[in-house]
């Protein structure tokens, strides 16, 4: 086995839901209401779930409260049979119904962005599905209607085309 020589403060390959950098952070758990990828953009459900924790859910209309963005976590599955994650169709890592979610409301995380994003372009999370695009992932638009702007987030990363991003969030 070779020996590690070289250590990074960041990540050449990000996934959803990752914590971007080390800076300070301010995290939530939630109920989740639903099935909820890692990364998806998540809503106040207007009730109170396990232990008096938020429920949670994908935005699906417009008008939300945005409380804030899934982390990635290695979480064990409901049940205790010791693996790691429910895997969707597409293969990604995903909370389950009834899960504690963790929910970042302050600091820099990985998500899905349905367009190149720009610096200084707004950030908006999509409520209503379009062709391929689905709720709870972001873009620079409001796509006619179907996303609404969160005003308590910025990008701090450009990509050419869509893919995965870095958004900035702070939700008092």
């Amino acid at each position: 086995m070779p020996i590690q020589t070289t250590y990074n403060f960041t990540h050449d390959a990000l996934q959803k839901g990752m914590i971007q950098d080390f800076l300070p952070t301010e995290r939530i758990t939630a109920f989740s209401d639903e099935v909820i990828d890692f990364g998806f953009g998540v809503v106040y459900d207007s009730a109170v779930g396990n232990e008096n924790r938020p429920k949670v859910a994908i935005p699906s209309s417009t008008g939300f409260t945005f409380l804030g963005v899934a982390c990635h976590t290695h979480k064990q599955n409901t049940g205790g049979d010791d693996t790691l994650g429910t895997v969707n169709t597409t293969e990604e890592a995903e909370y389950a119904i009834g899960d504690d979610i963790t929910v970042l409301k302050k600091g820099r995380i990985v998500v899905y962005s349905e367009q190149a994003v720009d610096l200084d372009d707004d950030v908006f999370l999509r409520h209503t599905t379009n062709t391929s695009e689905n709720p709870g992932d972001f873009r620079t638009d409001a796509d006619t209607d179907k996303a609404d702007q969160i005003t308590q987030a910025r990008w701090v990363s450009k990509t050419s085309g869509a893919g995965l991003a870095v958004i900035e969030i702070n939700i008092p």
